[in-house]
């Protein structure tokens, strides 16, 4: 049976603009959460220029701007021996708390070697004991995509990152 955070119904499913994979997230995550105060080209412009659009920079930002949220960044490496079990573990016990978690993922082979340089940044919204499910915000299309563990494990490797977005 799936496990899916608290309130489905409130998750707002806003489509990605291109190469806007992390404010859409992070958008889609404020606002399950009752947040209505950024969109994705608001979220990109608190950004100074020429900075990247990741975590750690919005995580900072957006903990002066909306202290009524906290922004847990995990960061997990492979030289912490960090790895794509505990990256599930620590999905799981965020989604049993009905709270979304933003994933980093880094495209992979069936032979886990990276195939390209960048990320992409999906929303954990429900598990079961064999896969789990990501809100997948495109430029072209708003769905879910199923990932069996072991898929997932192959695209989230040792270097991965969660960002948790919760009401204080």
């Amino acid at each position: 049976m799936e496990r899916w955070i608290q309130n489905k119904e409130a998750f707002p499913y806003i489509k990605q603009l291109p190469n806007f994979c992390v404010m859409c997230c992070i958008e889609n995550m404020l606002k399950y959460h009752g947040c209505k105060k950024f969109n994705q080209k608001e979220l990109l412009g608190l950004l100074r220029p020429g900075e990247v659009p990741g975590f750690k920079e919005f995580r900072k930002l957006l903990s002066e701007i909306l202290p009524e949220f906290s922004f847990v960044l995990k960061e997990s490496k492979q030289a912490d021996n960090d790895t794509p079990e505990k990256a599930f573990k620590n999905i799981k016990a965020t989604l049993d708390e009905g709270i979304p978690v933003a994933v980093s993922f880094k495209p992979r082979d069936q032979n886990g070697n990276p195939v390209s340089q960048g990320a992409h940044i999906k929303v954990a919204v429900a598990y079961d004991d064999t896969h789990i499910k990501f809100f997948e915000p495109e430029p072209d299309y708003v769905d879910f995509t199923d990932y069996d563990i072991n898929n997932f494990k192959l695209w989230v490797n040792a270097d991965h990152h969660l960002l948790i977005i919760k009401k204080q």
